[in-house]
């Protein structure tokens, strides 16, 4: 069974993947001159961006949990 400890520790590894995975696409975007394919990473730019912010979400529902249950 999984304890908020460990939910917290998951969704703190998943937001730097996700945060990394943002800053790649930036970074890439910086270098890329094909429009067509710019566009292409300033999406999954945007979609990280979003991913990174929906698990900053989950993590802050799991802290404000887990020190609830502390209380």
């Amino acid at each position: 069974m999984f304890t908020d400890k460990d939910f917290l520790n998951y969704f703190n590894e998943l937001e730097v993947v996700e945060k990394t995975m943002r800053d790649v696409y930036k970074h890439a975007l910086n270098k890329i001159k094909d429009p067509s394919v710019k566009k292409f990473f300033s999406t999954l730019y945007i979609q990280e961006t979003e991913h990174q912010n929906f698990v900053s979400e989950i993590k802050e529902i799991v802290i404000k949990r887990f020190f609830e249950d502390e209380i």
